[in-house]
């Protein structure tokens, strides 16, 4: 029942996969390559389906001939008596009773092994249920920390982004960043570059108190933190739901209105729309309804993480333009590639993986006079 309820999510995993990037495997032309990867995952639930049927075919004859010997040894163990005279046949309902009364109880294993219909787990179902949670539970603890360690976080100490002797590391043990100290005053702008697969996004969800793994001392304002990745989330509903999200909230002419700023005029008239939309929506799309976001719900604190990396830089332009002058006093922290985002921060956090450099945050302009802040990379 183990192997075989593993096989199942095995093959439904795969099937989820297939119908979300349907578009992909259709336009590479995968249909086959993929039809012959999922009847290879479909195999072993054919296979530990029939090896069940041959199971259950052993279990169910001892079952059957359990129940129905317990019918048959009282009477031939008293018939004997019975032809002798020796015990009346009110005797003999009286054993009768009685064995029956502890084969009972003796059956319980015999009954319950598998299922019998009457709507409850089996005993091998349950076995197999507690130990696949039994797994988890244990997959769960070996991530908790690297080497013993994790990153101390905690919220509602002081009003800003505090960072102390940072070390970024991912579940394998491998550092990524290694003593960073960092402080975000309310109301700044802080811009993260660096080159790809350097840890920024990981950095990212380290400040949005998501990622233990590490070391040092995280310190966080008591304040909901609007953390959008590159591809924003939208959870199926309705487009206004999906875009308050994970608000309540919202007022419906300012959606509107908004939505139209960011060039979705075409989705006025679907805020009332159930649809899965982050699979209608394009990712240059779903990053203008990521600003739409954050118009209407006004966070002070926001962790944006490339948020504009499939938008055209006047449409970039435009969009952080409003957010500056929308939220003066907010505090973002943007991760980007391009040098265009630049002037629209006050700082910049640039991470470095050459040899005998270190990250660093300096001052963009002359609006913002702070202490270089130097941190050492792994």
């Amino acid at each position: 029942n183990n192997i075989y309820q593993r096989a199942q999510g095995d093959f439904r995993y795969s099937l989820a996969r297939v119908r979300e990037n349907g578009e992909s495997i259709a336009t590479s032309r995968g249909g086959r390559t993929t039809a012959r990867k999922l009847v290879q995952r479909f195999q072993p639930v054919f296979d530990i389906f029939h090896r069940r049927i041959r199971r259950n075919i052993g279990v169910n004859s001892f079952s059957f001939s359990f129940n129905q010997a317990a019918v048959l040894i009282p009477v031939v163990a008293v018939l004997p008596a019975y032809l002798a005279h020796e015990i009346m046949l009110g005797g003999i309902m009286a054993i009768l009773s009685a064995f029956g009364n502890i084969q009972q109880a003796f059956a319980y294993l015999v009954d319950n092994f598998t299922s019998n219909g009457n709507g409850y787990l089996s005993l091998t179902q349950w076995i197999a249920v507690t130990d696949r949670l039994d797994q988890f539970r244990v997959e769960g603890e070996s991530h908790e920390g690297v080497e013993g360690e994790s990153i101390h976080i905690e919220r509602g100490r002081g009003n800003a982004i505090d960072v102390r002797n940072l070390r970024v590391a991912l579940p394998n043990g491998h550092v990524l960043l290694r003593q960073l100290d960092l402080r975000v005053e309310p109301g700044e702008r802080l811009l993260v570059t660096g080159p790809a697969g350097i840890g920024k996004s990981t950095f990212l969800r380290v400040l949005a108190g998501i990622w233990p793994y590490g070391s040092g001392e995280v310190y966080l304002p008591d304040a909901s933190v609007c953390f959008i990745p590159q591809r924003a989330y939208l959870p199926e509903g309705k487009l206004g739901d999906a875009i308050a999200y994970p608000f309540h909230a919202i007022d419906r002419d300012e959606v509107e209105h908004w939505l139209e700023f960011c060039g979705l005029g075409r989705l006025r008239s679907h805020i009332d729309e159930y649809a899965a939309w982050d699979k209608q929506l394009s990712l240059g799309e779903l990053q203008r309804i990521a600003f739409v976001r954050l118009f209407v719900t006004r966070a002070r604190w926001n962790l944006l993480d490339e948020i504009t990396s499939s938008l055209d830089e006047e449409m970039e332009e435009r969009l952080y333009s409003k957010l500056v002058e929308m939220l003066p006093e907010a505090t973002v922290v943007s991760i980007a590639h391009r040098s265009t985002l630049r002037r629209f921060h006050q700082r910049e956090l640039h991470l470095t993986a050459e040899r005998g450099q270190v990250p660093h945050a300096t001052s963009i302009g002359a609006a913002l006079e702070r202490p270089r802040l130097h941190s050492g990379m792994a």
